[in-house]
């Protein structure tokens, strides 16, 4: 919502409608990573990087659930350089790549009964 050349407006209203949880398109329970915190993009973004979904450093991918329902958590899949299941983000030289599957990182809700 920060970086890129996107039209930002169309998402910051979907962001910001009173049927979409608050706390997770924006607040507490944003989906973060601890990959994306230590990822570098080729390009200088001013978005927090925890909060990226994609190789470029932005956050492209969203889950927005309804504002009625309880949720428990929230995440981004991109683990961190020391985490066990790194492996799944790289490509077969090591490398933080879109052959690796994909340039997008899973992004993740969960909610409660």
């Amino acid at each position: 919502m920060v970086d890129g050349d996107g039209l930002k407006t169309p998402i910051k209203h979907l962001l910001n409608h009173s049927r979409i949880h608050q706390q997770v398109s924006h607040g507490a329970l944003t989906p973060k990573s601890a990959g994306g915190s230590e990822h570098r993009p080729w390009q200088r973004r001013k978005g927090r990087s925890n909060e990226w979904t994609h190789l470029g450093g932005m956050r492209l991918d969203y889950v927005l659930p309804s504002a009625d329902l309880t949720v428990l958590s929230s995440g981004v899949f991109w683990p961190s350089k020391n985490h066990p299941l790194r492996h799944l983000v790289l490509d077969d030289k090591g490398r933080e790549k879109p052959t690796a599957g994909s340039d997008h990182r899973l992004v993740w809700v969960d909610i409660g009964c």
